[in-house]
């Protein structure tokens, strides 16, 4: 753009040097007098606001950047217009690019690389989650500060540079090297895309030079769009075999063949923790019961689970005959299955809200009712800015928080709900990896967390750990947290491909499937009376018998799961939803494909109350289905992007969006309660926690308490 001279100010910020110009406009360093702070102030390109479509649209992407609050990525403060022009201001970070970094360090060591770009990963991650994407990942839009900590910037603005990627000359906006395939030729993108261009980082950190470049344009595009990566071992001997394949996945040409997160790519590049070997998959998932003596005790230990017996599951005898054996019998469950689902007493107003999966974070189903609320908050409390949270549970007058720490490690805290006090707070050893699971009984209450140090760990009402399951004991990373069934029993599914049942008082490990010959698995299980179901990082449904943890069937989903199944035994129907908006229905005992649903964008939140299939899509639509049919009977829009599961109790939905609000709908007709919606002003990421009359939500800035009137 033509080089003009640097205006004093840009709205009310005080310019101070233009930082940086190029194709979508001129980014300067200015100070906010306001706030006393410096700040990075982006004026768009003049020629890029004449066009009404694209100013629309960048309002709104600018308007979904602002909602994003993740140490990784610079905090956008305002948009605005100056003399006609728009801009954005966002948070200053002193440093360098990664660019001027890889030029004048790379190949990099691998703990530093991954260290540089694994949060960089998380905060994707955080973003994809909330139906942003990013579009122009590359060492120039990534800074790094002190001690190495990198910051993504451009949100909200990198789209520009794909909107008007072409000129009139045929000529790329930018350069490709970094763009996925699927962006070259102009197809519709999701976070994939953006997983790609993070995979060219990794490989250009790792080897000291791009996977694909050539000296003319053309040619480059022709590589990336048909040429194989060259082998990264080839370049860097050093390297693990594991990171070469993880590498080498993520540069998938098709975006269904790479991992679904970028914490799956990482993760995949990490070394297991020390003195664990990662499983080798076998052709045949085994029963592995921990400690048992002997085929009896086996098949004992695994019909405690489900009052199933020998004779009534044949398949148990076949996989316990080849399960390995230990020196005792393990802890019995708690309590026995009941043959037939529970059903739910209403909430004790002093303790929890009992939960068809144990808590609303992880089935998005309430059964015991969303009553009517305050609509002003009893407390507030502020986050930690060095925190992310990633997810809450309440019950038994406490409410729980976990969350995962900028300079590494996490934090679990409990507060009283009535009045938001801490009561106690216990850091781990690493990031806490989703929402807190209860366990109550007559005698004890105990918050679990998974944390991504491959552990999990189990906390009384007072905050004292009472037992701790560590990496030779889960055998890989539980990312999906925890999930708990109606008569008590913990389940944990691993990225290595393990499925293990485990007893929430004593923290012993009842049995554990190993489906390694399956699939490996991001998200929870969905959890009935008799079976669970699992979706995997390579497309995968699963239905498993609780009584024996023996696969029933598998079937291949059409793209990557985005959240976790929903499962309803009445029905006899298991539901997933994808990365690019299906729905499928399939029979849970037979495993036939029984309708699909395409819905308009990606799947962030599916659940039902089992009168109806509640379908969230990111970009805000909301879709009730008839379970039977698949027929939509009602659609609405929630004005806002979605980024957790719809709860409902049978006669109210309940809806948190990305702008702050938490809305009600009438579960019959999906119109909304409007003297019902909740206004925080504060983006809401991770799912509300309804416990006892109250609901608790986590903003990006605060925890938020709502009491009944």
């Amino acid at each position: 753009m033509p080089r003009l001279p640097a205006p004093e100010t840009i709205g009310r910020y005080r310019v101070e040097a233009e930082v940086g110009r190029g194709g979508m406009g001129v980014v300067y360093r200015a100070f906010d007098p306001a706030l006393r702070r410096r700040v990075a102030v982006k004026l768009i390109a003049p020629h890029l606001a004449e066009e009404p479509t694209l100013l629309a649209r960048f309002q709104r992407e600018a308007a979904s950047a602002a909602q994003l609050r993740h140490p990784n990525i610079a905090t956008v403060y305002e948009y605005g217009e100056h003399e006609g022009t728009p801009f954005i201001a966002f948070e200053w970070v002193e440093g360098r690019t990664l660019k001027a970094l890889l030029a004048d360090e790379a190949p990099l060591p691998l703990e530093r690389a991954l260290r540089l770009l694994e949060p960089i990963g998380a905060a994707l991650d955080h973003a994809h989650a909330r139906g942003v994407i990013h579009r122009d990942v590359k060492p120039g839009n990534i800074l790094v500060g002190a001690d190495d900590h990198p910051v993504i910037i451009d949100f909200g603005l990198a789209w520009l540079g794909s909107a008007t990627a072409l000129t009139a000359s045929g000529s790329f906006f930018g350069t490709p090297r970094y763009m996925s395939p699927e962006q070259i030729q102009g197809l519709q993108v999701d976070g994939r895309s953006d997983l790609y261009s993070l995979a060219v980082i990794l490989f250009e950190a790792l080897a000291g030079e791009p996977p694909f470049d050539a000296d003319t344009t053309p040619a480059l595009l022709h590589k990336q769009l048909h040429s194989p990566p060259p082998r990264l071992r080839t370049l860097r001997a050093d390297l693990p075999a594991r990171v070469e394949a993880a590498v080498e996945r993520g540069l998938a040409k098709d975006p269904q063949k790479r991992l679904p997160t970028a914490a799956s790519l990482m993760q995949a590049m990490r070394a297991p923790p020390a003195g664990v070997e990662r499983r080798r998959p076998r052709r045949w998932p085994v029963v592995l019961v921990a400690g048992a003596v002997g085929l009896t005790a086996i098949v004992c230990a695994l019909g405690a689970l489900s009052g199933a017996t020998p004779e009534s599951t044949p398949e148990a005898t076949e996989s316990a005959a080849t399960a390995t054996t230990g020196e005792t019998l393990p802890p019995e469950p708690t309590e026995p299955l009941p043959s037939e689902p529970p059903s739910f007493p209403p909430p004790d107003p002093s303790g929890w809200w009992p939960m068809t999966g144990g808590d609303s974070t992880q089935m998005g189903a309430v059964y015991a009712g969303l009553g009517p609320l305050d609509a002003n908050p009893r407390w507030i409390q502020p986050l930690d800015p060095d925190e992310v949270p990633t997810g809450l549970a309440a019950g038994g007058g406490l409410v729980f928080q976990g969350a995962s720490r900028a300079a590494g490690g996490g934090m679990l805290r409990a507060r009283l709900w009535e009045t938001g006090e801490l009561f106690w707070e216990a850091p781990l050893a690493g990031g806490v990896t989703a929402a807190p699971v209860l366990h109550a009984t007559q005698s004890i209450f105990y918050a679990i967390v998974a944390v991504d140090t491959w552990e999990l760990t189990a906390f009384d009402a007072a905050g004292t750990p009472v037992w701790n399951l560590g990496p030779d004991a889960l055998l890989g990373h539980g990312a999906g947290g925890p999930v708990i069934s109606p008569d008590g029993i913990l389940y944990l599914a691993t990225d290595t491909g393990l499925l293990h049942a485990i007893d929430p008082a004593t923290g012993g490990v009842l049995a554990t499937a190993d489906l390694t010959g399956i699939d490996g698995f991001y998200f929870p299980p969905a959890v009935g009376g008799r079976t669970l179901a699992l979706v995997g990082a390579q497309r995968t449904l699963t239905v498993v018998d609780r009584a024996t943890l023996v696969p029933q069937w598998t079937a291949t989903l059409g793209s990557d799961p985005s959240v976790p199944p929903v499962l309803l035994e009445g029905t006899d129907q298991v539901w997933s939803g994808t990365y690019d908006g299906v729905v499928e229905a399939w029979s849970l005992s037979t495993g036939e494909l029984l309708w699909q649903f395409g819905a308009p964008s990606g799947i962030a939140g599916l659940s039902s109350d089992g009168g109806l299939v509640y379908v969230a899509c990111g970009v805000g639509e909301v879709v009730a289905l008839d379970p039977a049919t698949g027929a939509v009977v009602w659609e609405t829009h929630a004005e806002a992007q979605l980024a957790s599961r719809p709860m409902s109790d049978g006669t109210a939905v309940a809806l948190a969006t990305l702008a702050g609000q938490v809305r009600f709908l009438e579960a019959a007709t999906g119109t909304e309660v409007a003297d019902r919606r909740l206004d925080l002003a504060d983006p809401i990421g991770v799912n509300p926690a309804p416990a006892g009359g109250w609901l608790f939500v986590s903003g990006a800035s605060g925890m938020y308490a709502f009491g009944p009137p």
